[in-house]
């Protein structure tokens, strides 16, 4: 499941958030994915632990982002997006995703370690 987001030039993308003081990983991940898109999940795995660098015009300020990528299975709800962060939503396949014209490079990058890892965890 991707977003588009106005904030990120509406490149498609997956959910992001914060860590609130005192929050796991986990209570965050399932947090945000629930404030933005209305969807129960359950953390399966961590997949890749990230940053980067955002600038204008591609972000509203200067910010230091640390990613932390995880393989979740929905477990409950029904997509309502949360307008103000997100646009659009869609579901692909990851062959599909990684061909769109407008995707991330973070994303991107998630998409093909997301591959590999349901190569591996499919035996």
């Amino acid at each position: 499941l991707l977003f588009q987001s106005p904030k990120w030039d509406n490149e498609w993308s997956i959910c992001g958030g914060h860590i609130n003081l005192g929050e796991t990983i986990e209570n965050a991940t399932q947090r945000e994915i629930k404030e933005q898109t209305g969807l129960e999940i359950l953390l399966i795995d961590t997949l890749a632990v990230g940053n980067f660098f955002a600038h204008p015009p591609m972000f509203s300020r200067h910010a230091h982002f640390i990613s932390i990528d995880s393989v979740v299975r929905v477990v409950g709800g029904d997509i309502r997006l949360e307008q103000s962060e997100i646009s659009n939503a869609a579901w692909f396949s990851i062959d599909s995703a990684l061909v769109l014209p407008k995707i991330a490079p973070s994303c991107y990058k998630g998409l093909q370690k997301l591959k590999k890892w349901m190569d591996q965890h499919a035996r």
